[in-house]
């Protein structure tokens, strides 16, 4: 008699428990927490208790004894009432490494090599029109974008439903659209016959090299020579020499020191001359100045280019001074 009556006052314990926590079965088989009438064929299904907006509506909760604020949980992250955008989210709050949260798909080593092992380990997929137990197909996403990586709200990537995806953008017109720096590294060093170009879009193509269509002939084999266009398809050699220590005009050499050597008169508008006294050291009076100003000859005199071949000098008349700094070399 005194076992039936413990055993009864347990029973009505374990009744009033699962009372208190709303926990309801459905003809023996499903499981419902907060819901009398668990459906979706699910074995369990939990529906939470309705609050404010704000306040967050958690369906799960879940902890470990040494961290107890470290936690995952599944809630509602609609700003809105009767809107439920499910939120699975993952607390980190000690000082240790490793992610919040980790979505991982194991697969064992025997599938893996297999001959059409062809499926992925992990999918995320999207549809329209997708309800449980629901007639009808589901199809494909059209006009919204199907994935986001955000940083508290910016987007910082973006997949569109037609897969083009964005960085730095939220509309990606292009397979890989990026607003913003883009740098290549570790790329191989090979021998091509095409180069990579760029509209004013910012779209790139493969163009062909040396023969873009049309055909473009390249008339300049001499090492160092700026190519020109000589003809609608045709580029040649021009006079502009250029071996990355000095850039000459109608030469290919230079005196030490000289970055442009012209073989050849020049006539500039203006040219401007570093003249003031920061850039210059050892500075020291001239003495005799007005002794060298009154020995200076002017004269007239035409280039003389029968002895001087290759030097490119005019005909014209000029005026000058005779000596070559004869009286300014020291």
């Amino acid at each position: 008699m005194k076992k039936f009556f413990f055993s009864t006052i347990l029973c009505a314990c374990a009744f009033g428990a699962i009372a208190q926590q709303h926990t309801f079965t459905n003809s023996g088989t499903n499981v419902g927490i907060g819901t009398t009438s668990p459906g979706f064929s699910a074995r369990l299904h939990v529906q939470a208790t309705q609050v404010n907006v704000g306040d967050g509506e958690r369906l799960f909760y879940g902890t470990v004894p040494d961290a107890p604020n470290e936690f995952i949980a599944i809630t509602n992250g609609a700003s809105q009432d009767s809107i439920f955008n499910p939120v699975i989210y993952g607390a980190k709050h000690n000082n240790k490494s490793g992610p919040a949260l980790l979505l991982m798909g194991s697969i064992a080593s025997g599938v893996d090599v297999q001959a059409n092992a062809t499926s992925p380990v992990m999918v995320f997929n999207v549809r329209r029109d997708y309800l449980p137990n629901a007639s009808g197909s589901s199809t494909a996403v059209q006009n919204r974008p199907i994935f986001q990586w955000s940083n508290l709200g910016t987007a910082r990537m973006t997949m569109s439903a037609n897969g083009n995806l964005g960085i730095g953008t939220t509309t990606p017109s292009a397979i890989l659209h990026t607003n913003g720096n883009v740098r290549l590294q570790g790329l191989p060093t090979q021998n091509h016959t095409s180069v990579v170009a760029i509209d004013n879009n910012g779209n790139l193509a493969i163009r062909p090299y040396p023969t873009p269509s049309p055909s473009l002939t390249l008339n300049c084999a001499n090492t160092n020579y700026l190519s020109k266009v000589t003809g609608t398809n045709t580029m040649s050699c021009s006079q502009v020499f250029d071996n990355g220590t000095f850039i000459g005009i109608g030469t290919t050499t230079a005196s030490s020191g000289i970055r442009l050597n012209v073989n050849g008169n020049i006539q500039a508008l203006g040219i401007t001359t570093l003249s003031d006294e920061r850039y210059k050291t050892q500075i020291s009076p001239l003495i005799g100045a007005l002794a060298i100003v009154l020995n200076l000859k002017p004269i007239t005199y035409q280039w003389d280019n029968r002895n001087n071949d290759g030097l490119h000098f005019d005909n014209n008349q000029h005026l000058g001074l005779t000596r070559n700094s004869e009286f300014f070399t020291e």
